[in-house]
């Protein structure tokens, strides 16, 4: 036995197939009809109830009248709002009496001077951190020669500091044994860059660039600090077609570890000539 299809009408928005007894369209959820809020009757229009005569408009504006007037009004005495507006006249007057008396006495109290935390402290001297700072230096590159290194860590950190040493050295004043001990001992570092930098110069394959650095590290005066490799320097003799100071370079290059202890010694007098009084 056939049934009868529920009746269907469109939603005037997306056009939806809704049944006849819904409010709102199942699909895009726009209004299709008005329930009454008397009898709930459903109805296309919503001005007033084709069932049982109520207007909604009007029902809408007695029900929203009576939630207003049931709420509570909390009614302020009199008293109370004259005794409000007195205390802040009150409080008016007297910020007012306040601010008058603070800056007349400001335009007449005399301007002192404050200490400030910087002037209180007594300032570093420069040249005793000077001092410090060159020292630092040494000890950092004695450090590094101390253990394994390549040249690309020693080189730029020797250079690096010799600006800090030549800065120092060349300064006025000071102790002039003290800054002789760390000139020696950096001329004595940067030799040893030079001849470093001279071998790594033979692997490259640089023959020239080699063959000067070799001639610097044979007349270096700072050979002079080191009677050991003075004396193995002095000792070469020519050999070929290789000329002699080329020669002598080679062997000082040779030599790192006896030029790092000599720049040690050095240092070491150094860091008992500061820690005099």
């Amino acid at each position: 036995m056939s049934q009868t299809p529920p009746t269907t009408a469109p939603c005037p928005k997306c056009q939806h197939a809704n049944p006849e007894t819904v409010e709102f369209c199942i699909r895009c959820h726009a209004r299709l009809r008005f329930a009454c809020p008397a009898c709930r009757h459903l109805q296309a229009r919503g001005d007033k109830c084709e069932a049982c005569g109520l207007d909604f408009t009007q029902h809408a504006t007695k029900e929203l009248a009576r939630a207003l007037a049931a709420r509570p009004v909390r009614a302020t005495p009199r008293r109370a709002v004259v005794a409000s507006i007195a205390v802040a006249v009150v409080l008016v007057a007297t910020v007012t009496v306040w601010l008058g008396v603070r800056s007349f006495t400001a335009r007449r109290a005399p301007q002192v001077a404050r200490p400030t935390a910087a002037s209180s402290a007594p300032a570093a001297d420069p040249d005793v951190q000077l001092t410090a700072d060159s020292l630092r230096v040494l000890q950092g590159l004695r450090a590094l020669t101390a253990g394994r290194v390549s040249y690309m860590q020693y080189g730029p950190r020797a250079h690096d500091g010799k600006a800090t040493i030549d800065r120092y050295v060349g300064a006025p004043g000071g102790d002039p044994e003290l800054k002789r001990a760390v000139g020696d001992t950096m001329d004595l570092y940067m030799l040893a860059a030079i001849a470093w930098n001279a071998a790594l110069r033979v692997e490259q394959g640089d023959e020239r660039a080699a063959v000067e650095g070799f001639v610097v590290v044979a007349r270096h005066p700072a050979l002079d600090l080191c009677a050991q490799l003075r004396a193995v320097r002095d000792g070469v003799r020519p050999e070929g077609d290789t000329p002699i100071e080329v020669a002598q370079g080679m062997v000082v290059a040779k030599s790192m570890s006896a030029l790092f202890e000599c720049a040690a010694t050095r240092l070491a007098e150094a860091e008992r000539r500061a820690a005099l009084p």
